[in-house]
Parts: C-alpha cells; structure tokens; sequence
C-alpha cells in the first residue's frame, strides 16, 4: 500500500470511529411504534388517506413498517453503545 492509501484509509477510519460517537451524545427517547398516538396500520391506509393514484408502468409504491425502522434503530444503537464500551469512549 501507498503512503497515500494508508492515509486515506485512516481518515475514513476515524470518521467511522468518531461520526457514530459524537450522534450518540443526544439523549433521545427510546422509540415505541405501538404507543404513537399517530400510528397507522397497513389495512387503515386507503381509510386514511383515500385510494391510491395509478402510476406510471414501472413504478412501484407500497408502504414501511415503523417497527422494522424502530428495530434497525435500536440495533444500530446496541451496536454504537457495544463499540463505545469497547473501545472506552465515553
């Protein structure tokens, strides 16, 4: 490797290190999708906000669950939080 190479792949690994955590500093609510006063489920869409437009060929349109957000959520945080401990950042 370069001297150059080596460098670059250094940076990148301090912003991996540092970006995550300096983002975990906010003290954030634990997310719960089934205490949201606004939550919506799949069969109440069309209720909710009429039936859906037709689109053009080739394009696809559906909906997310909140709690498949809400898991990668809480797994990225497990994940940050194992690391900091690790590493011995506070």
């Amino acid at each position: 490797m370069t001297k150059m190479t080596r460098y670059v792949l250094f940076i990148l690994l301090m912003v991996f290190i540092a970006v995550p955590a300096v983002a975990q500093d906010e003290a954030l609510p634990p997310l719960d999708s089934d205490t949201e006063p606004d939550r919506i489920e799949w069969w109440q869409l069309e209720e909710t906000f009429g039936a859906l437009p037709e689109f053009e060929e080739g394009v696809r349109v559906g909906q997310s669950l909140k709690r498949s957000s809400t898991n990668i959520g809480v797994c990225w945080g497990m994940a940050i939080k194992t690391r900091r401990t690790f590493t011995g950042w506070t």
